[in-house]
């Protein structure tokens, strides 16, 4: 999957945000679990962690010119596990930019 696919998807997976919401919030996984993220389910599989990051700056670019403003939360895959579990939530894209909002909201 390309760059441009991956930053489609997730753009896809945010347009559920109100035209008014300025603040949007992106995940960054450390790279040690590159593997451990491609092994969630609806994720594109990244050939490097060098090619995630490509697509998340591209993505970035693409929400910043229409107006957001991107804040990149990071925190592990484990964490990310962890937090569906503790809300009863779904491992899905969905839910996962639920828990990447809740938890960057609070940075």
């Amino acid at each position: 999957m390309t760059d441009k696919s991956y930053a489609q998807k997730a753009v896809e997976a945010v347009r559920g945000i109100p035209n008014n919401a300025r603040r949007v919030y992106l995940w960054e996984f450390p790279e040690a679990d590159l593997a451990a993220h491609q092994a969630l389910p609806d994720t594109p599989r990244m050939k490097t962690y060098g090619d995630y990051l490509a697509a998340i700056a591209a993505l970035q670019a693409d929400l910043e010119r229409r107006g957001s403003i991107v804040v990149r939360v990071k925190f592990s895959i484990a964490t990310m596990l962890a937090e569906l579990q503790e809300r009863g939530w779904l491992n899905d894209v969905k839910h996962r930019a639920g828990v990447t909002g809740e938890l960057g909201a609070k940075q």
